[in-house]
């Protein structure tokens, strides 16, 4: 694909590329969180050697003004806000997440499966697939050790979950810690990997195919008020139901479940995701 047409990705925040055959229409998301630029810099790396030759493909820039600030959100989190209006508050609707989803669903509304590429703030490096059975044989193609469930679920809202309530296909890959290098290579190979799963370029020669661990997800803990983990809790690291992860309004917050949590944080107010508690499938 031509600098042209980056170039117009850059100015207008999405450009479809249209193929000579027929085929899907796939849609590929980067910088949904503005901090998260792995996805971004693997397109502007790789985008000359993309070839669309059958269906269409449409690329979307997520959150341009938080990309453009480096922080993670403007307003809320934009990975909330693909509900029906009648799911939002009405902070929510004001916020500028609000009106850049509503532009981004007509886009969506086009598309048959979707690619959503983000990373994370801290932790340990890794990357695993969020990806319901629907999209299994894609997420089995990326050589990513773990594939989840259940996000729908416990985080409605995401661009994948937008697509799935549609009947449609969509899958999140978690590609490693924010300005990784790593996290930049999984997210270059993992574009040309589903491309070719979804058949819009020619085929490339794939991975192997490495063994994965399944899991689901159950809860994501809401604040009271604010929350302070009683320890740095490395990502997928096991606990038992009873387990002290923290505080909230001075109350003990326990894990209800034997398993494992994931992305723990402190947080400074009421209202937000502080930690999610799964288990191995």
């Amino acid at each position: 694909m031509d600098k042209a047409s980056y170039r117009t990705l850059l100015r207008d925040n999405v450009v479809t590329i249209t193929g000579g055959e027929p085929g899907a229409s796939a849609a590929i998301i980067v910088g949904v969180h503005g901090d998260e630029t792995c996805g971004h810099e693997a397109l502007k790396e790789i985008w000359g050697k993309l070839d669309i030759t059958h269906g269409k493909v449409t690329f979307l820039i997520g959150n341009p003004k938080a990309i453009e600030r480096g922080v993670r959100m403007i307003d809320t989190n934009l990975n909330r806000m693909f509900k029906p209006d009648a799911e939002l508050t009405d902070e929510e609707k004001s916020s500028y997440e609000y009106g850049r989803s509503r532009e981004m669903m007509a886009y969506l509304d086009k598309a048959d499966i979707l690619l959503d590429i983000h990373s994370f703030r801290a932790g340990q490096d890794f990357s695993f697939v969020i990806a319901e059975p629907s999209v299994n044989d894609i997420a089995q193609a990326f050589p990513f050790p773990m594939i989840s469930r259940g996000w729908d679920k416990v985080e409605p809202g995401s661009t994948e979950y937008y697509l799935n309530k549609q009947g449609k296909r969509g899958l999140c890959i978690e590609c490693g810690l924010n300005g990784s290098k790593e996290a930049l290579e999984r997210a270059k190979q993992a574009i040309f990997i589903f491309l070719t799963k979804t058949g819009n370029i020619e085929a490339m020669e794939m991975p192997p195919e490495t063994p994965k661990e399944t899991n689901e997800v159950k809860y994501t803990y809401i604040t009271k008020a604010g929350f302070v983990p009683v320890k740095d809790f490395a990502n997928f690291e096991s606990i038992s139901q009873g387990d002290i992860i923290g505080h909230d309004e001075g109350e003990q917050i326990v894990a209800r479940q034997d398993g494992f949590i994931l992305f723990c944080q402190a947080r400074n107010m009421p209202g937000v995701e502080a930690f999610l508690v799964g288990n191995k499938l």
